[in-house]
């Protein structure tokens, strides 16, 4: 057996990820620094609203890191989530770029490049979105290859439920959405919706909308101060 064959694909994109990871938590703030950060820290903190949308996936997980037995600030817990969704952003990258090239020599390069480019390094270590925002734009086109090699359509399911969380983050994933489309789309594709499937897809679409039952939560027994309450569905929808 070669060393080539010992080290596999996914033993390098986890090489990526921990490289990557360790260089963000080195450099985390123990503060939110400008942007949205201030925001986001109060909604986390108290459990309230963040600015519209909501925000209501990265809120969620933001809440659950606070949990964390780290003697630190809350700023450097959500810190952390943000540089494990950026490492894990290199991850899928390296794969998907692999599975794209066939090369690791350059799939590996360019996964790099995209790590320590400045607007992405920022966001990696910033209480901000954008890391989840990232790793949702990489996971879409890792998961809709797979389906444009494969046809598998167990992964039209796993797109249908991801379409469905994207929209709980930030709405310009929506422009990756007709690039998603002209990749997956097929004649084969066409004979597996049948009327059961597209029910199926509906569900797990709607089911990755659920963290928006969050702004009710956050709305009615979060804090007095929020960025808004939201009292009917005309409140949610604004």
């Amino acid at each position: 057996m070669t060393r080539k064959s010992l080290i596999s694909p996914i033993h390098i994109g986890f090489f990526c990820f921990l490289v990557t990871f360790v260089v963000y938590v080195h450099h985390l703030p123990l503060t939110a620094l400008s942007g949205d950060g201030g925001d986001f820290l109060t909604a986390i903190t108290t459990r309230g609203l963040a600015h519209p949308s909501g925000y209501p996936t990265y809120v969620i997980l933001g809440i659950l890191v606070t949990y964390l037995p780290i003697a630190s600030t809350i700023a450097f817990k959500v810190g952390l989530l943000n540089a494990c969704l950026a490492s894990t952003t290199i991850l899928f990258l390296f794969l998907f770029l692999y599975n794209v090239t066939k090369s690791r020599l350059i799939s590996l390069i360019s996964s790099f490049v995209l790590a320590f480019v400045y607007p992405f390094w920022l966001y990696a270590e910033s209480v901000e979105v954008f890391s989840l925002h990232f790793l949702m734009v990489v996971l879409f086109l890792f998961i809709s290859y797979s389906y444009h090699v494969t046809k598998k359509k167990s992964i039209l399911l796993l797109l249908s439920f991801l379409t469905g969380l994207s929209l709980t983050n930030n709405f310009t994933i929506i422009f990756v959405y007709p690039s998603i489309f002209f990749l997956i789309v097929s004649k084969k594709m066409m004979r597996q919706l049948t009327p059961r499937f597209i029910v199926s897809l509906l569900l797990l679409f709607i089911l990755g909308l659920l963290p928006y039952l969050y702004l009710f939560y956050g709305s009615y027994f979060g804090p007095t101060i929020s960025w808004k309450r939201i009292e009917s569905l005309s409140g949610f929808l604004h």
